[in-house]
């Protein structure tokens, strides 16, 4: 019977890398959270993360292979580690354990004493594991298979565990607890330490008496007689919560945590210095392969690595990581996204890579208010809206994007739908809290007819608008409120919510044709019309996660997306649904279907997904090819203090990227080192310069081989 399960896991895992085939467009790699990093042998490396994802690389960090749902599980996977080629454990939430004997070629869920979360698992040798977790959870395999409880003094959740040798083992948790044993965790006895208040995360031993800790407010601990006593280092470091611990020796080694903050010292921990990071989010995990080469993994997906001992670390997961809204594509290869904080995205090859373009505000100022739904009409021209009565438009491919006021003397209006038939006939829904609104232009939005409700549903605010022709269409919004336009949008008439106890927010409606339509919203929601919208009725959507969009091809064949990350699919027009297989869990905002194969899903978090099979699994896409030189426009631009400069090169080579002021003289080489083949970026931050620059104009140069471009860019205080 073991024997047979061990080969449905084998088959499950298998199963999910051949056939998936909806996959990461941005970021690259994946946005899932990573919690630990184990070295499996001379280049190979595992992390783990949330939503059972597992990932591999083969070249010491360079490039990774993603496994979401390992196993087919859902579980969060919190903790890895290798004893040698052949052993190795991951453990995680709800009392998961697996196990793998023969150097991960296959992996086994291994039976738990407990549900609790499993935070840490170490492994001493192939015989002897421990493993810890939320309420005081103690673990232990005496044998490397058949775990036990131990019994614990404290129920306090339990975050890190350490042995030096079979007997001699150190617990940490929060609010300061630390655990010893003297017999392999048949008893174990809290240390006191009362000068900590604080959470402590990690701990790790370089010998039998010299060992550290950290945690929560930049707290460091360290012991020089084998944990009898403890003293608090580094106070003056950091107050960020410090995550992860790694030493290569008793005076070497590296601590990491909130805000990215990475530090290293050489002395014991004596004093620490701060390196810096291409990135602010939390890194839970930290290896060293050697002295140069290390990595680290955290929040949304982040893979940090560097080859010089941490004086340069580069981030491996790219793309945006806004919140991003509804998306817009012509075909499968070209495409928008409009997201917050003044974020629209493009891509001209499928989704293999993505990048900023800039939105401009109507004083000439980068666009910093949230956009939230786009229109292309053309691969040049097109309409976007956003916050704050925001409409924009562009007349170069969506490079560039100039916004306006549709109201000068009204800016509180929130626009969340359009629709244009032309470039000159559109149409626009939103509002402010209970204030809604209904716009149509007939002059590609340079004047506006201004329409509010002020019938019983005079507070519902619009989201989402469908015109069914010039004179038809319908919009969906809060409170349930379907409404409909029969003379051009001149007025909306409100289809009563009470005939089907609509009740909760209606997010998108979607039309086919002029008949067949369908609305989605909360818990769930999906409403069909096979009648123009005279009459509306239910359909079983299988959930109660809100329903943020619904999009269908034809008839018969749609997606509905939501909160959580769930994916709904259907083949027979909604009479069933089928929930696909989640891989992330952050919420899903818009789908886009191009046909019956193709099909992309925005999110938070810059979330882009894409699938090439009609969404039928799931599977990572590789990293990108990339086939020419590129360097794009620093954002934000103008900028105040600092600035992005991202690039891309096909082949391994030597990259130099220089600044230069407007009478030609250089000021800084921002990079001067040999890159593999990607895209990359770097920051220019004026703080750093030894000698401080006045505003105005200057130049940034890459050179790369015979390749060399320069950008202009404008630097205000």
């Amino acid at each position: 019977m073991k024997a047979m399960n061990r080969l449905l896991f084998l088959l499950t895992f298998l199963s999910t890398n051949l056939f998936a085939q909806f996959f990461w467009s941005n970021p690259t790699i994946q946005n899932n959270t990573l919690r630990d990093i184990d070295y499996f042998n001379n280049s190979t490396l595992y992390a783990v993360g949330e939503l059972g994802t597992v990932l591999k690389s083969t070249d010491q960090g360079k490039n990774w292979t993603v496994t979401h749902r390992f196993l087919g599980l859902e579980n969060d996977l919190y903790s890895i580690d290798f004893t040698d080629e052949n052993n190795g454990w991951i453990c995680g939430s709800y009392g998961l354990i697996i196990r793998t004997f023969d150097g991960t070629q296959s992996w086994q869920i291994q039976s738990s004493p407990t549900m609790n979360n499993l935070r840490k698992v170490f492994a001493l040798r192939w015989d002897k594991a421990w493993i810890v977790g939320e309420n005081g959870t103690i673990l232990y395999a005496s044998n490397g298979y058949t775990f036990v409880q131990q019994t614990s003094p404290t129920q306090r959740n339990l975050n890190s565990v350490f042995f030096i040798d079979e007997n001699n083992g150190f617990i940490v948790g929060d609010s300061g607890v630390m655990l010893r044993t003297y017999n392999a965790g048949s008893y174990w006895q809290a240390i006191p330490l009362p000068q900590v208040k604080k959470n402590i995360c990690d701990i790790y031993f370089t010998s039998a008496t010299r060992g550290y800790a950290v945690g929560d407010s930049g707290l460091i601990l360290r012991t020089t007689n084998g944990g009898i006593s403890w003293q608090i280092i580094g106070q003056d470091v950091t107050q960020s919560n410090l995550k992860s611990i790694f030493f290569f020796d008793d005076f070497r080694g590296y601590v990491v945590g909130k805000e990215s903050r990475i530090f290293f010292t050489t002395n014991g921990g004596e004093t620490w210095t701060f390196q810096l990071s291409p990135t602010w989010r939390t890194l839970y995990g930290c290896y060293f392969i050697n002295n140069s080469i290390g990595i680290c993994v955290g929040d949304w997906g982040t893979i940090l690595r560097t080859t010089n001992g941490g004086n340069g670390w580069l981030q491996l997961n790219k793309g945006s990581d806004e919140y991003l809204n509804k998306s817009f594509f012509l075909n499968e290869n070209y495409g928008w996204v409009a997201g917050d904080r003044g974020t629209i995205l493009k891509t001209t090859n499928g989704g293999q890579s993505w990048y900023k373009v800039l939105c401009w505000n109507r004083w000439n100022q980068i666009m910093t208010a949230d956009i939230n739904a786009i229109q292309m009409f053309n691969e040049s021209q097109g309409y976007a809206i956003g916050d704050s009565g925001y409409f924009g438009w562009t007349s170069d491919g969506g490079e560039n994007w100039r916004f306006y006021h549709y109201d000068s003397t009204n800016r509180m209006d929130d626009l969340f739908g359009i629709h244009f038939f032309d470039q000159w006939n559109g149409w626009v829904v939103g509002g402010y809290w209970s204030q809604p609104v209904f716009l149509k232009t007939t002059n590609g939005g340079q004047s506006w007819y201004i329409w509010r409700p002020s019938d019983q549903y005079y507070a519902a605010v619009p989201l989402h608008i469908q015109m069914l022709n010039y004179s038809y269409g319908w919009a969906s919004g809060r409170t349930g409120v379907l409404r409909y336009t029969t003379n051009s949008g001149e007025s909306w008439n409100y289809y009563d919510p009470n005939l089907l106890g609509f009740g909760d927010w209606l997010n998108w409606i979607k039309f086919v044709n002029p008949n067949v339509g369908w609305t989605c919203g909360k818990a769930g929601k999906i409403f069909k019309t096979t009648n123009s919208g005279l009459y509306w009725f239910e359909q079983f959507s299988g959930t109660s996660k809100e329903l943020m969009s619904i999009n269908f091809y034809d008839e018969n064949f749609g997606f509905a997306v939501g909160r959580e990350g769930i994916i709904l699919k259907t083949t027979d027009g909604g009479e069933n649904w089928i929930e696909l297989p989640r891989f992330t869990r952050k919420d899903l905002k818009s789908v886009f279907v191009i046909n019956n194969q193709v099909a992309y899903i925005t999110g938070d978090l810059g979330l882009i997904l894409k699938t090439t099979n009609g969404g039928a699994t799931f599977v990572e896409i590789e990293n990108p090819l990339f086939t020419s030189y590129k360097l794009e426009q620093n954002y934000p631009n103008p900028f105040n203090s600092t600035t992005t400069i991202r690039f891309t090169i096909p082949e391994q080579k030597s990259v130099k990227i220089s600044v230069f002021n407007s009478l030609g003289e250089q000021i800084a080489v921002l990079l001067d080192k040999e890159l593999s083949a990607g895209t990359h970026e770097i920051y220019f931050n004026t703080k750093m310069l030894s000698n401080e620059i006045p505003s105005g104009v200057y130049f940034i140069q890459l050179n790369a081989g015979k390749f060399s471009k320069t950008i202009k860019a404008v630097y205000l205080k």
